[in-house]
């Protein structure tokens, strides 16, 4: 659904993001894989969304001339995580998360690609909503830095 509503965003900042696989998945071997290897793969993927991470894993796919077999969907990164180790699923998340949890028990996926595995992060308000004084002082803070 497309409410065509009339908002303003900046940039944030960007981020690398690494695509993610249990340690004992078939593929936590390679060195590096290409993404027409990916074809038959599951993965896990943010829920209802086509940007981000999302948008990053089907432009990959798309051109290596596939659609991801999405086996499940959930609505954080802990989620995802737990979909890659539990279902041998693979998937995307930040840098951020991964260097703060490699712990749990997932490694890095090396893919072979040109698309620059980068996330931007925006900060995104209706254009003529009405902010509390909390918000636009959030707002603020966010845009002078």
């Amino acid at each position: 659904m497309n409410l065509n509503i009339p908002a303003w965003k900046i940039l944030l900042y960007t981020e690398p993001v690494k695509f993610v696989i249990s340690r004992n998945h078939p593929l936590a071997h390679k060195k590096s894989v290409e993404a027409a290897e990916l074809k038959n793969q599951p993965f896990a993927v943010y829920n209802v969304s086509t940007n981000g991470t999302n948008r990053l894993l089907y432009e990959l796919c798309d051109g290596a001339g596939f659609r991801p077999k999405t086996l499940t969907a959930a609505y954080n990164d802990y989620g995802l995580i737990n979909e890659v180790i539990s279902n041998q699923c693979i998937s995307i998340v930040s840098y951020t998360f991964y260097k703060q949890f490699q712990s749990l028990g997932f490694t890095e996926l090396h893919i072979a690609t040109s698309i620059p595995l980068i996330q931007k992060i925006y900060l995104v308000w209706v254009r003529d909503a009405n902010l509390s004084p909390v918000a636009r002082g959030f707002r603020e803070i966010l845009m002078s830095k």
